[in-house]
């Protein structure tokens, strides 16, 4: 949006002018700021969704199940769900084959340590 102040300007209109112009520009950048948060979620989404796709495909297992293990991927990890199924997911030297079978062996590798952990 865009503001012009025309003729003469009262120099006790500057400020409050001043003010508003001010208050626009923050309310702009929250928005801008707001507008980028919104969409790395739903980029982050995406990714999840994708790498869940695949191990459900793979392990033959429900949505929630391959849910679980992707976030005890993470845990195990200590890193955002998403930026691990970035790291898995996102690289263009792999297929999507190579793909499936490096976060099933992420993810096997985790039961694997989960099962020794508790015995």
């Amino acid at each position: 949006m865009t503001s012009y102040v025309v003729k003469d300007i009262d120099p006790a209109r500057i400020k409050p002018i001043l003010q508003v112009a001010i208050a626009r520009f923050e309310e702009h950048q929250t928005l801008r700021h707001d507008l980028a948060d919104a969409q790395s979620q739903l980029a982050q989404r995406k990714v999840i969704e994708r790498a869940k796709g695949i191990v459900m495909k793979q392990k033959g297992i429900g949505e929630d199940e391959a849910y679980r293990l992707l976030r005890k991927l993470a845990m195990d990890r200590n890193a955002k769900l998403a930026d691990v199924q970035d790291k898995l997911l996102i690289s263009p030297r792999l297929s999507l084959n190579k793909l499936a079978r490096r976060l099933l062996n992420y993810i096997n590798a985790a039961q694997r340590r989960a099962a020794a952990d508790t015995q």
